[in-house]
């Protein structure tokens, strides 16, 4: 069972086009876009 109650996975991100879904007989797949964001920072130093 996997619960998906985390605002940054989500199926609807996907898109109706790419959403697809295959059952097996003890699994589930599908796919789920991860939505993030990293800040990188970087201090130039002057070269001499």
């Amino acid at each position: 069972m996997c619960h998906l109650h985390d605002a940054r996975l989500s199926m609807l991100a996907v898109g109706l086009n790419a959403l697809e879904i295959s059952v097996t007989r003890d699994r589930v797949f599908f796919s789920l876009e991860s939505r993030s964001g990293n800040l990188w920072r970087a201090q130039l130093v002057e070269e001499r």
